[in-house]
């Protein structure tokens, strides 16, 4: 199976800014403004399919204390395969001053990776998936009926019920 990253629009799809960049970069999708000491969620506008035995990492960008006074609250967001709701991030002020970030601004940055569990008695060594970018508003808004799973698009603590 391929991984796939859904978006309505071309525009927010993640990219490769160089050949040798280990990550691609998500924007956020709409202007916003975080008060000193607040966390802000805000959406990349993508969802994915990732195969089992796969999950993505959400990392901040490197500049992002430094020129934006922002980091992720959760300091790396884990996306399980299962998961097919709209990727979110939380952004922290870390800041005395309201911080406002701009439409198209590159925050984070997305990377897939292999899931090791070894409670499996199985060894095994995972075939790379392809990864694939889809620009389809249909697909988006029904992503989790095209690519069904238990979990589904429970956000934050979902797994958690």
């Amino acid at each position: 199976m391929n991984i796939l990253i859904i978006s309505e629009h071309p525009e927010f799809l993640p990219e490769r800014k160089t050949v040798g960049s280990a990550c691609m970069d998500l924007m956020v999708i709409e202007d916003v403004a975080i008060e000193p000491g607040k966390i802000k969620v805000v959406s990349a506008g993508i969802k994915t399919v990732i195969p089992m035995w796969w999950h993505a990492k959400v990392y901040a960008r490197s500049w992002l204390p430094t020129k934006q006074w922002l980091t992720l609250a959760n300091a790396v967001a884990v996306i399980d395969a299962d998961y097919r709701g709209e990727y979110r991030m939380q952004l922290r002020n870390i800041s005395d001053q309201v911080v406002e970030v701009k439409k198209w601004t590159r925050v984070c940055q997305i990377e897939f990776c292999p899931t090791y569990m070894p409670e499996l008695w199985i060894i095994w060594t995972p075939k790379v998936p392809e990864l694939k970018l889809i620009c389809d508003p249909l697909k988006y808004r029904d992503c989790e009926i095209l690519y069904p799973t238990d979990r589904g698009t429970g956000a934050l603590h979902s797994t958690g019920k």
